[in-house]
């Protein structure tokens, strides 16, 4: 295992002796925390097991359909921390309301995609490497777009997504009349756009 891979998992204890450095299971704990405090509570209903690796998108997985979620990231962010940190964020927001399969709205990825860049630019250790990527442009348009349509929402109501789950606790239920309710500026485009399933 490489130095940097080691550092995702391996914890040292601080030399203040109040805690232990920054794992990926610590930062997924404080993204859960800030997410929760924003956005809602999440389903405690589901148990996440942690996080693993895949040649493959990053996503959740739901092993044996008994509730369970891992967290599957990216191989590539073995070598790449701030990687694995900016998946982390994305995934943890569909930890919020998780249904079991891929059934995510745009309000649902478009929300991924405003925290996991919220997160690294207010939250990302300072001692982890950085690999010089600029992490608030997302790879693919249909997440971007999502992104700038949640944020037309949060504009006008900071404490949109909150309201939103009080009255229906499954981002991916959440629908245009709610929307508009809790928005009454919202252009009606926009609100049919974000309830609608996303596409990548």
């Amino acid at each position: 295992m490489t130095d940097i891979a080691r550092q995702l998992v391996h914890t040292k204890p601080l030399r203040s002796g109040d805690g232990y450095t920054w794992t990926l299971a610590s930062q997924l704990g404080h993204m859960l925390c800030l997410a929760e405090s924003r956005f809602g509570p999440r389903d405690r209903s589901y148990t996440i097991l942690g996080v693993e690796f895949v040649d493959d998108v990053p996503q959740c997985w739901f092993p044996r359909n008994c509730r369970n979620i891992v967290i599957q990231l990216g191989s590539q962010c073995l070598r790449e921390p701030d990687r694995a940190c900016f998946q982390l964020a994305h995934e943890s927001i569909h930890l919020l309301s998780p249904t079991g399969g891929r059934n995510a709205n745009v309000l649902e990825e478009g929300l991924a995609t405003h925290f996991q860049t919220w997160y690294m630019v207010n939250h990302y250790p300072a001692d982890w490497p950085h690999s010089g990527i600029d992490w608030s442009k997302p790879a693919c348009q249909s997440y971007q777009q999502a992104r700038d349509l949640v944020e037309q929402m949060l504009e006008l109501n900071p404490d949109a997504i909150k309201a939103l789950r009080d009255a229906q606790p499954t981002l991916c239920q959440i629908c245009e009349t709610a929307i508009v309710k809790v928005c009454p500026g919202i252009p009606p485009d926009v609100a049919s756009k974000l309830a609608a399933k996303f596409e990548r």
